[in-house]
């Protein structure tokens, strides 16, 4: 991206499984422990590279940090070329889902 006068920004794929916020641990550590004993097995790696896909691995922690960077590395981005958001209508007859509220005498501890 250099040669595009933006030095310094690496463009690139990534793929990675995300959980709903206030997962439990266990379960997130469960998930991590199953895609890791995928991802290390020879059929899923030889598969991935006859794709050039390069599987990669880290820890739940390393990849929220990740995300993380990546997501600002590419708001600095937008904002050094002057990108802005769009919104668009919701198509017709859509609807808005709507969050659901928990009182906080319900909310786990």
């Amino acid at each position: 991206m250099a040669e595009s006068g933006l030095p310094g920004f690496i463009g690139g794929t990534w793929f990675g499984l995300l959980a709903p916020a206030r997962t439990p641990k266990p379960i997130i550590d469960r998930l991590h422990a199953e895609t890791a004993a995928l991802l290390n097995g020879a059929e899923l790696r030889r598969a991935f590279e006859e794709r050039d896909i390069i599987p990669g691995g880290n820890t739940p922690e390393e990849f929220g940090r990740f995300i993380a960077s990546e997501a600002g590395k590419w708001k600095t981005l937008a904002a050094r070329i002057g990108l802005q958001p769009e919104c668009r209508p919701p198509p017709p007859g859509a609807r808005r889902r709507r969050r659901a509220r928990t009182s906080s005498s319900s909310a786990p501890a």
